[in-house]
């Protein structure tokens, strides 16, 4: 493109630059938010794209999905949320996001608030979690459907979440 070298996943985004537009598609838009919020609870710099990938995967949204496919994913929305901004990604993310995927995009928000030993969200959090449950124009009763989402992949059954999560 003339403007810069473009990103097939993402599309409008400069791999190169700041994006022209920044236009997210359903499913990134969730992956957006994930990585939105494990920066603002870790700050970017910290944030560990292969755990998120391994975490996100698990959701049924991402079934087409390779492994290497979600990591290529979450890269490119953590190189987008280095270059333009954690505000400017959210604007994108929840222009794109659609009713099908807005309750996977509150619970992988969830899952990466979670406390990896006692696997509950904890108090300091809650604002946080509540700002995005408003953002994302959810009602209390969709919210708390998506934080029980959550607690579902934290049983035994989901053992990959839980030791992802410790390692996080």
């Amino acid at each position: 493109a003339e403007d810069g070298i473009r990103d097939d996943l993402v599309t409008g985004v400069q791999t190169c630059a700041l994006p022209i537009s920044l236009s997210l598609s359903p499913e990134k838009a969730v992956v957006a938010i994930a990585v939105i919020t494990t920066a603002v609870d870790l700050g970017i710099e910290d944030i560990n794209g292969e755990i998120i990938a391994d975490i996100l995967w698990e959701f049924e949204i991402f079934d087409e999905y390779s492994e290497e496919q979600m990591l290529e994913t979450v890269d490119i929305i953590i190189e987008i949320a280095e270059d333009t901004g954690l505000g400017s990604l959210f604007k994108a993310a929840n222009a794109a996001i659609s009713e099908e995927v807005v309750l996977d995009g509150f619970a992988a928000g969830v899952i990466m608030l979670l406390d990896a030993e006692d696997l509950i969200i904890p108090a300091d959090k809650k604002t946080y979690l509540k700002q995005l449950q408003i953002a994302l124009e959810l009602e209390d009763e969709e919210a708390e459907r998506s934080e029980e989402h959550t607690s579902e992949l934290q049983s035994p059954d989901h053992l990959v979440c839980r030791l992802l999560l410790e390692k996080k």
